[in-house]
């Protein structure tokens, strides 16, 4: 049984580095105590789809985070942040 649950925590630490946002989105409705779906009536997204968002299992438009920010009274910011100076520099030595 305990294979299970590694595999299940291995799985969502895969989704979570791969999908921030999903990580992000789950944390902040588990913080202001709201659930699918109270989240759902105030976004008008269904608790289905903020399930499948949550779980990594579904890519929202920048819209769709848009509309979930401001259901949870945040506001939506992307960053589009440079790689480290060190990673860079190995990838072009790697060329």
């Amino acid at each position: 049984m305990q294979q299970v649950n590694e595999g299940l925590h291995d799985s969502f630490s895969r989704v979570y580095r791969e999908e921030g946002y999903a990580y992000e989105l789950l944390n902040a409705r588990l913080f202001r105590n709201l659930t699918q779906k109270e989240l759902s009536r105030r976004t008008g997204i269904s608790p289905e789809e903020i399930s499948r968002i949550e779980g990594g299992r579904r890519n929202p438009t920048v819209r769709m985070l848009k509309r979930l920010a401001e259901g949870l009274d945040m506001e939506l910011r992307i960053l589009l942040i440079p790689e480290s100076a060190d990673h860079c520099q190995t990838e072009a030595a790697d060329q």
